[in-house]
């Protein structure tokens, strides 16, 4: 056990000796020197959700420990090796211990879904710049696209040619009036009309103009985390 200690405290591992006479709800790692088979159940019994590692002086030993399911070392294990295993097995008990704070947040694991609304072929270009990361629908029509946005994570709109542009501009009105769409931008290849700027500067849409597809990404990515 002294040897142990030793190794814990060169791998800057916190250890403290055992005090209670029993846990029933706590948690943790007990490191003892090897214990017969009673001694060893009735540690189980009085720690029951802890790990169990017995130092065993002889092979034989170590075999009695692993036969009433603790973990066990002899004197020859590797530090690496019991560093490791105790980093693991704790990794392990924390996770059991607090939940909430291991649990995948499923936005950062999935592409942003963008509904595109404009021309077909505008966004088959904004899909093979974009790349990863950002998956889009296109809609040439606005036809349904007022509830296919609430499917998505933000919504784009390519004004287009001047009969398209009013369509689109009176949607996006209609989008604004609903406060359960998500997120909207509308995209210029070129510079936008101060009248535009204007309009979305008090709305609160997002004009995108950059013809960079790093810098369009990461104002798309905004909109959405």
């Amino acid at each position: 056990l002294k040897n142990l200690a030793q190794i814990l405290n060169d791998a800057e591992i916190a250890w403290e000796p055992l005090t209670e006479e029993n846990d029933e709800e706590g948690t943790g790692i007990i490191y003892t020197y090897y214990r017969r088979e009673g001694y060893a159940r009735l540690l189980q019994r009085d720690y029951p959700g802890y790990v169990h590692i017995q130092m065993a002086p002889t092979a034989e030993m170590r075999a009695e420990a692993l036969s009433v399911g603790d973990f066990s070392y002899v004197p020859n294990t590797l530090p690496e090796e019991i560093t490791t295993r105790h980093t693991r097995l704790l990794h392990m008990i924390n996770r059991l211990r607090n939940p909430e704070n291991f649990k995948v947040d499923p936005l950062e694991h999935r592409s942003m879904n963008l509904l595109f609304i404009g021309d077909r072929n505008v966004g088959t270009d904004l899909r093979s710049r974009l790349g990863e990361g950002i998956e889009i629908k296109t809609l040439a029509t606005v036809a349904g696209a007022l509830i296919e946005s609430k499917k998505h994570d933000a919504v784009l709109v390519f004004l287009g040619g001047k009969e398209d542009a009013k369509e689109r501009f009176t949607f996006l009105q209609l989008m604004l009036k609903d406060k359960t769409t998500p997120p909207k931008a509308l995209y210029f290849p070129k510079e936008a009309p101060d009248r535009i700027k204007a309009f979305c500067e008090q709305t609160g849409v997002t004009v995108i103009e950059s013809q960079s597809p790093d810098e369009m990404r990461e104002t798309l990515l905004g909109l959405w985390k």
